[in-house]
């Protein structure tokens, strides 16, 4: 069994943008998520870290406001390297991305049916594979999938792997959706493990780097799902408590760098 790459993104400093504020009320998050991030107020405090993601809440077309923090970004990334979470970025601006991201972490959704249920946006999986194609012409773009977005429903997410492929990409990164308190879909289940390993192995037969992302139920799911990723994937991050760490090459940033 090859040994994946475990990812403890220690040194990457996790920033919203926007703080708390997010104009959407997604059945997966629900600005849960922001909480836990830090703000750009943060930074001069935190001189440990190497790199950052900047992220935010989205506005009501689903796109994270980056450009309106160009000065700020511009500024930070001569200390930091800058990791962008775009959201649903607008083509004809990404030129302006070059001098604020080095690499671009972009969420496609699984399915049309996924964005209008999950984000309440009246967009298409296209919208987003316009954006993606965009974005990849200016500026290092890493595709992000999550596997049961839609509640836990599998809906879409060959058919998404699938265009990724289609567009050159050799690298993906797969989260899992985490039933998550205080939102629409806290009650329910994640997908299974075995659908979840299932959709792995079918992303290494089409990318040459399939990694395991920090967006995944804990606990013992975590473990079951970690142990079988391990053939699988290139890196895992954050593994599962119960895998063993003795002979793992590890990574200290975002995995998308």
């Amino acid at each position: 069994m090859s040994e994946a790459e475990f990812v403890f993104p220690v040194r990457t400093k996790a920033i919203s943008l926007t703080g708390r504020a997010c104009s959407l009320n997604c059945a997966h998050c629900n600005r849960h998520y922001l909480g836990n991030m830090g703000t750009l107020g943060d930074m001069e405090q935190d001189k440990p870290f190497s790199s950052i993601l900047a992220s935010g809440g989205c506005d009501k077309e689903g796109r994270v406001p980056l450009l309106e923090f160009r000065d700020e970004l511009s500024k930070l990334r001569e200390k930091y390297k800058i990791v962008a979470h775009t959201g649903l970025f607008p083509p004809g601006k990404v030129k302006e991305l070059r001098g604020i991201a080095d690499v671009v972490s972009f969420d496609l959704p699984p399915s049309t049916n996924a964005i209008r249920e999950v984000f309440g946006i009246d967009k298409t999986r296209q919208d987003y594979v316009d954006s993606l194609c965009a974005l990849m012409k200016e500026v290092p773009t890493v595709p992000h999938l999550t596997i049961g977005l839609r509640g836990g429903k599998i809906e879409g997410e060959r058919d998404s792997l699938d265009i990724i492929a289609g567009l050159g990409q050799k690298k993906i990164v797969l989260n899992v959706l985490v039933p998550t308190p205080g939102t629409r879909y806290q009650d329910r289940a994640p997908p299974s493990v075995g659908d979840v390993v299932s959709l792995l192995n079918y992303s290494k037969r089409k990318f040459d780097k399939v990694y395991l992302g920090c967006v995944r139920p804990g606990g013992n799911y975590r473990e079951r799902l970690d142990k079988k990723a391990l053939g699988i994937v290139d890196r895992i991050v954050m593994p599962a408590r119960g895998i063993s760490r003795e002979k793992a090459e590890v990574f200290h940033e975002c995995c998308a760098f």
